[in-house]
C-alpha cells in the first residue's frame, strides 16, 4: 500500500495545498493521505496525532511518500531515528524532492536534514534557496 503525508506549520497557508497536489500526483489515494497541521517541524514524528495514526497503519512493503524531509522533521537526530525505524519494518520511503538512483539515501538524508536543522537555528535570517 502506497501513504502519503504531509505537514504544514500554522502560519505556512498553500503548503498542504501544493504537498496534497505531489503526493496525488504521485499516486496516492486520497484516504491514505494524512494530514498534520497541529504540529511544527521540531516535535518529534512519532509524536503527532496523525503520524501515530499513519504508523498503526504501515506495514512491512508498504511505501510512505512525502513532499522532502522537511515535512518529517527539521531536527537531524528525529528524522533520522524515524526513516531508520520505517526501513526496520520495511516500509520504503519516498522523499518526492529528492531523486535518487545508485546514491545511499541515508547520507543525504543526513545532509539535507543537517541543512533544514541549520536553517531553522539561523531564527530564518537566511534560507536555503532564498
Amino acid at each position: 500500500m502506497v501513504y502519503g503525508y504531509m505537514r504544514a506549520g500554522k502560519d505556512e497557508n498553500g503548503v498542504l495545498d501544493r504537498q496534497y497536489q505531489r503526493l496525488v500526483d504521485y499516486g496516492v489515494q486520497d484516504e491514505n493521505i494524512y494530514n498534520e497541521r497541529e504540529f511544527n517541524g521540531l516535535t518529534n514524528p512519532c509524536e503527532r496525532t496523525q503520524m501515530k495514526l499513519l504508523l498503526e497503519q504501515l506495514s512491512e512493503g508498504d511505501t510512505l511518500v512525502f513532499r522532502d524531509v522537511t515535512r518529517i522533521c527539521r531536527n537531524m537526530l528525529f528524522t533520522m531515528e524515524f526513516i531508520e525505524m520505517l526501513r526496520n519494518k520495511g516500509v520504503t520511503v519516498i522523499p518526492l524532492d529528492l531523486t535518487l538512483t545508485e546514491i545511499d539515501i541515508n547520507h543525504l538524508l543526513y545532509v539535507f536534514n543537517t541543512i533544514a536543522e541549520w536553517t531553522r537555528d539561523s531564527n530564518g535570517a537566511w534560507r536555503v534557496g532564498e
